[in-house]
């Protein structure tokens, strides 16, 4: 959302979710595309676990010395983003999507959003409709933020894989212990 909302967990998942593609299943770089606040913008943009101040959040998620983190989370880039892998995935290829941050709801009960930078939103009709035009074998989809379950009536087709931290109509949250939200911790 902003600079108030971004909290150093989210970026504690993102970073947890890279390093786990990279480390674990091998994934190359130039196949994961972290879009996240407000990308490689060098403002403060996060809030500190420690509620001491704001930072400006690390580019490199997987600690290797190269940045990772180009693209905003605005829905500009997030058109570009999937637009581009409509037109280069087949049915041969694997699409995972991983969402955390923020999310919000128009009517409490299935129609939800994701909150991007600068205070902009997803509705779930428009990402699946983004989603719709991609056409891979399988897609997993992990969606960690508040109302999230409002995204499965839209999202739900064959060969999709869809969790959600809560229904649409509850919140997410974090962990208590530790700086990173419960659902996609737990995941």
């Amino acid at each position: 959302v902003n600079k108030y909302s971004n909290y150093e967990r989210y970026w504690n998942d993102c970073s947890y979710i890279y390093q786990t593609l990279r480390k674990r299943y091998n994934i190359p770089k130039e196949n994961i595309t972290p879009i996240m606040s407000d990308g490689n913008n060098p403002a403060v943009d996060m809030k500190k676990s420690d509620s001491t101040g704001f930072i400006s959040s690390p580019l490199d998620l997987d600690f290797d010395g190269a940045n990772d983190l180009v693209y905003s989370a605005t829905n500009a880039n997030v058109t570009y983003i999937f637009n581009h892998l409509a037109s280069t995935l087949t049915e041969d290829d694997n699409l995972f999507v991983f969402v955390i941050d923020h999310g919000g709801t128009n009517d409490g009960n299935g129609e939800s959003y994701i909150c991007l930078w600068n205070n902009e939103k997803l509705t779930d009709f428009t990402l699946a409709q983004l989603l719709d035009e991609i056409n891979v074998g399988t897609m997993n989809i992990v969606l960690g933020q508040c109302y999230s379950g409002g995204f499965i009536d839209n999202l739900q087709k064959p060969g999709r894989v869809i969790s959600t931290a809560c229904s649409a109509s509850e919140s997410s949250w974090s962990c208590s212990d530790i700086p990173y939200d419960e659902f996609v911790f737990q995941w």
